[in-house]
């Protein structure tokens, strides 16, 4: 699953062309917090959520997408984790 650790990060992406749609990041909710779901399953430390999420919708919202569906910059929402997003990954 992709993760996002950096500001460099979300700078690169909102650059990149085509990005008009919610895309997974990599995190997911995880006893009470959010948590980034790599092998080392580091707790998310910065956060960058749109006004009023997480909302957890119908309380299924269990994972971490980038939204652009607000017209805005990209900012976090969490989504259902059974959509069907793009994700994007970062190569080590």
């Amino acid at each position: 699953m992709p993760t996002m650790l950096f500001v460099t990060d979300k700078l690169f992406i909102e650059w990149t062309p085509y990005i008009n749609k919610d895309l997974w990041i990599g995190g997911r909710k995880y006893l009470g917090g959010w948590q980034w779901m790599d092998n080392f399953g580091r707790l998310v430390m910065v956060e960058d959520w749109f006004i009023g999420q997480p909302d957890n919708r119908e309380g299924s919202e269990n994972c971490l997408a980038f939204s652009a569906s607000y017209n805005q910059d990209l900012r976090w929402s969490d989504k259902t984790c059974t959509y069907s997003y793009y994700f994007i990954c970062e190569k080590y």
